[in-house]
């Protein structure tokens, strides 16, 4: 078999195969028509534009620049920008995204200035203008940053489960199908999270226990990761509980060793308050601003049925819900009970991360924003813990009872991503209560039959609670049987 001949191949070469075959894929899905250049990315752009040329923070005249690149002069800033300190036009979006990427971005708009020097039949027939050009530009240059996700993500799996073969498969249909595969060429921030998120976790294992000796002894490894872990903060502010949780981590892992601990702890609080400062720089407050605020507490009652509310959508709604069109992902919850039996320091871990940020996400006293994302893929904000989940799917997957099932719902994965590659654009969605893959595949009849979230009630609440039992049963079944492999 396939996999049993991928066992023989060397690690290594599989890591950077899986990012190759990941990148080559994502060329292909850039080719088709897609929605990579709407929604809040446009906006990015325009902070990166910003910080690239300008070298500030100022948006009022790159929105009123008619020989903008990005849509030809002709985007309106909308909800996207708000007046701060000192009567500033100011980004409302987490500006950390555009400050890492402003040189890559910069090399991208010259290249885009190109567009109207190339032969007019090839414009003609490519429909390639400025515009065009820069967002295809982009999204290669966030392809790339996919493609390093999925290598990193093998090394994750092979670490777990010791299957270099598995890990290879799965890292690249993983990379290549819905969460990841919706935002893996759009200019927005979730999947540069779930980069940043997995590289600490990783190197984390990687630091000697109690910071004495070994491959990561170096004393500026921990100060590093730290920093890291607060640059989540400065990429989005959704990010706070996975931060605390890896620095809470690193912390664990240095401990007795105060050195490398209070290191870790520098790192990480020299990142946030450059967040804060920055913050009161634009908005004259220093945590709190136009887009990151704290909502009102509703009451107990109130506050558990929106978490709840939120929790199914994530999960089961047609337009912005995982299973729907990543139905393998119903196999996580049982990976995790399987990875617990068998390792549960490392499930440990890992479930910390995964819950600390999915509970954030819930909370609307804390997440104000609900849980779509506005005009978005589906389970946007789960992207950033998507390697976590991704994991658990593979722990379970490789299980006996899960034999069949997972053949079945690995299957229905690829068939999902195949579908998704042809028509990139039936991903996107925007709350309407109509997922467009659910007409283009089924017509009325499946987006009847899918739930939705915007007209929840009725079938749909029956068509939900099947779903959830089943959901159940399959994870008791398949959790039954302890792994011995993974460490």
């Amino acid at each position: 078999m396939l996999v049993e001949r991928l066992d023989a191949i060397e690690p290594r070469k599989l890591r950077r195969l899986a990012g190759l075959a990941v990148f080559a894929v994502l060329l292909g899905v850039l080719s088709k028509g897609h929605f990579a250049g709407a929604g809040d990315a446009v906006h990015y752009m325009m902070i990166a534009r910003s910080l690239a040329f300008d070298r500030d923070l100022d948006l009022a005249n790159d929105y009123d620049d008619p020989h903008n690149a990005i849509f030809n002069g002709t985007l309106r800033p909308g909800a996207h920008v708000r007046q701060g300190a000192g009567g500033i036009l100011r980004p409302v979006h987490d500006v950390g995204l555009p400050l890492i990427a402003a040189p890559a971005f910069a090399a991208a708009y010259v290249g885009a200035d190109l567009a109207p020097r190339l032969p007019e039949w090839l414009r003609r027939r490519a429909r390639l203008d400025r515009w065009i050009a820069l967002r295809q530009l982009v999204g290669i240059m966030m392809a790339v940053a996919t493609a390093f996700l999925s290598a990193a993500f093998f090394d994750l799996a092979l670490t777990v489960t010791g299957r270099p073969g598995a890990a290879f498969v799965w890292s690249v249909l993983w990379a290549v199908s819905v969460p990841v595969l919706g935002l893996s060429f759009a200019f927005m921030t979730e999947v540069p999270s779930a980069l940043i998120a997995l590289t600490v976790y990783r190197r984390v294992d990687r630091l000697p226990p109690g910071g004495g000796s070994g491959v990561s002894s170096d004393p500026a490894w921990p100060t590093a990761l730290g920093a890291l872990s607060g640059l989540l903060l400065l990429v989005h502010a959704r990010n706070v509980a996975i931060s605390l949780v890896l620095l809470a981590l690193i912390v664990r892992r240095t401990w007795p060793s105060r050195g490398p601990s209070a290191g870790a702890v520098a790192g990480f609080l020299a990142l946030a308050a450059a967040r804060c400062a920055l913050n009161h720089h634009l908005w004259g407050t220093w945590l709190t601003n136009p887009h990151a605020a704290m909502g009102a507490w509703p009451g107990l009652g109130p506050f558990l049925a929106e978490a709840a509310r939120r929790a199914g959508g994530l999960w089961l709604d047609q337009e912005h819900g995982l299973l729907p069109g990543a139905p393998v992902y119903a196999l996580a919850p049982a990976g995790l009970w399987l990875l617990w039996r068998a390792a549960p320091g490392r499930a440990s871990e890992m479930g910390a991360l995964t819950l600390a940020y999915f509970l954030s996400i819930l909370a609307p006293t804390i997440n104000v924003h609900g849980w779509r994302g506005g005009f978005s893929t589906p389970a946007r904000f789960l992207v950033p813990i998507a390697p976590f989940l991704g994991v658990f799917v593979l722990t379970a997957m490789l299980a006996p009872r899960a034999r069949v099932l997972g053949p079945l719902l690995g299957l229905a994965q690829v068939a999902f991503a195949v579908v998704f590659w042809q028509r990139p654009m039936l991903m996107w969605a925007n709350g309407t209560g109509r997922a467009a893959f659910a007409e283009a595949l089924g017509g009325e009849w499946l987006v009847r039959t899918l739930p939705s979230w915007e007209r929840a009630g009725g079938m749909d609440n029956v068509v939900v609670a099947v779903a959830v039992a089943a959901w159940i049963a399959a994870t008791l079944y398949v959790a039954r049987a302890p792994r011995a492999d993974a460490r």
